[in-house]
């Protein structure tokens, strides 16, 4: 912590904010590439296999068997670098950061449980899905609530900015603590749900993450919190880093997945960056394609209560593209990698237009 707070002090000094993200985003990186090998060759020794199994379509399920030998639990080498870059470069007294953490800890450790069940009880799915929401509700809840009580002293911190203009927004007052639970378990289940081809929920994670600590760090000096905002930005800083260590590893043919302890953890850091930032509404834009597949999927289920019918013959939406056009993995991945950047670019042009206007 000493050290922490003394580069930190150093480098406000000195002007270079930036790098700090510079460095958390390398150190992320590199303790993300150094683990993965190892957990790797750990996974495999132990048989920590993703469960691949799709009954609800043998179409898919004869896809995805060819996976059955590709370690999960990827997730930890993530954790691990991001945690590693917070513990070096940022100021751990600060309440915005520790509770970052906890919500990464707290959501990764729920993922964790989820694929621990799976392995245990092969053939199974792991936790039910009230059970697992429950839980993302109850870490969001508390994480939520840490960041309204460090806010609400701020002018306007707890305003929602409802379009893309920075005078329309809305004052919310303890209203902002289930706005704050919905954006992050929502973006949690986004990348959950998406991480299913080789390199799609990282890859797009990192797009993401990337837009809004560009966005972060080029409008901090004209927001009101700005240590909620220095913290996200280094928070996303993190996220990239390790998300591309892990990417060396996942991209097709994937060595190891990330599993819930990944994905779960990832999106809902993902929201807590945003609700930092005060950018909920570019980050709809920049992860559009987590979004997206996410939509899908909610879409599929409501239409089927409603109708007993699905709207989709398949989700989620990235699945479709393997059955219905039969596109290969890599071009999907590639292709949705390329919207993820389009949309990161609107984002960023988005967010440029809120402060000039």
């Amino acid at each position: 912590m000493l050290w922490s707070e003394t580069f930190q002090r150093w480098a406000e000094n000195a002007g270079l904010g930036h790098l700090r993200l510079l460095l958390a985003g390398l150190t992320a990186f590199v303790i993300s590439l150094a683990t993965g090998s190892y957990m790797i060759r750990l996974f495999r020794r132990r048989h920590i296999f993703e469960n691949t199994h799709q009954p609800d379509h043998a179409g898919l399920d004869r896809i995805q068997s060819e996976k059955k030998q590709v370690p999960t639990m990827g997730g930890i080498m993530i954790l691990a670098g991001i945690v590693a870059a917070m513990i070096l470069w940022s100021d751990l007294t600060s309440a915005h950061v520790l509770s970052g953490l906890l919500l990464l800890l707290g959501l990764g450790g729920l993922g964790f449980v989820d694929d621990h069940l799976k392995r245990a009880r092969p053939g199974k799915r792991g936790m039910a899905m009230r059970p697992k929401f429950i839980g993302q509700v109850c870490v969001a809840l508390l994480v939520a609530y840490i960041l309204y009580a460090n806010l609400r002293s701020c002018v306007n911190a707890t305003r929602l900015i409802v379009t893309f203009n920075e005078s329309w927004s809305l004052d919310m007052g303890l209203a902002y603590i289930p706005w704050a639970v919905l954006v992050i378990v929502a973006s949690s289940n986004a990348v959950n749900l998406a991480d299913g081809l080789d390199g799609l929920a990282g890859g797009c994670t990192t797009i993401a993450a990337a837009a809004l600590m560009v966005a972060g760090w080029a409008t901090i000096g004209s927001t009101a919190h700005r240590a909620a905002a220095i913290a996200a930005c280094l928070l996303a800083a993190g996220v990239v880093g390790a998300t591309l260590g892990f990417l060396w590893y996942n991209v097709h043919p994937a060595q190891v997945f990330m599993g819930d302890t990944g994905s779960l953890a990832l999106g809902g850091l993902l929201g807590y960056i945003a609700l930092g930032m005060k950018m909920e509404l570019p980050l709809v834009v920049a992860g559009g394609v987590l979004f997206a597949d996410e939509l899908s999927v909610a879409l599929q289920i409501a239409g089927f209560k409603l109708t007993r019918r699905r709207l989709f013959p398949i989700a989620p939406l990235h699945h479709w593209f393997q059955l219905g056009p039969r596109w290969p993995e890599q071009k999907i991945t590639a292709r949705l990698w390329i919207l993820a950047a389009l949309g990161a670019l609107v984002s960023l042009a988005l967010v440029r237009w809120r402060w000039e206007v």
